[in-house]
């Protein structure tokens, strides 16, 4: 039987994984939530990430961090991870309150 098809949502604001989670609800796809840099570095170093279909990356990690290694990591850390551990071509949408930032990237 295939794996249903993921949504890698990284994001530390809990209003925002909401509202992400109601437009997905009614989908084929399954949210897979990591909300901190090291959840999701920890998520993708196990592996498992063949049935990632897409990732939804938040460019500052650092809004709600569970440890000190987080209040360091932003997308710019996480996305090297993505690149070497999605095993199959899965777009990346960079999004952020911050307007300037995801362009920077």
């Amino acid at each position: 039987m295939p794996l249903k098809p993921h949504i890698l949502l990284i994001e530390d604001d809990p209003a925002r994984i909401e509202i992400f989670g109601r437009w997905l609800k009614h989908t084929e796809f399954v949210l897979a939530i990591a909300r901190s840099g090291g959840q999701a570095l920890g998520m993708l170093g196990k592996g498992g990430t063949e049935a990632i279909a897409g990732v939804l990356l938040d460019h500052d990690l650092s809004d709600s961090p569970f440890t000190d290694v987080d209040r360091n990591l932003s997308s710019s850390d996480v996305l090297p991870l993505i690149v070497r551990k999605v095993s199959r071509p899965a777009p990346v949408l960079i999004h952020n309150h911050n307007v300037s930032k995801p362009a920077v990237m």
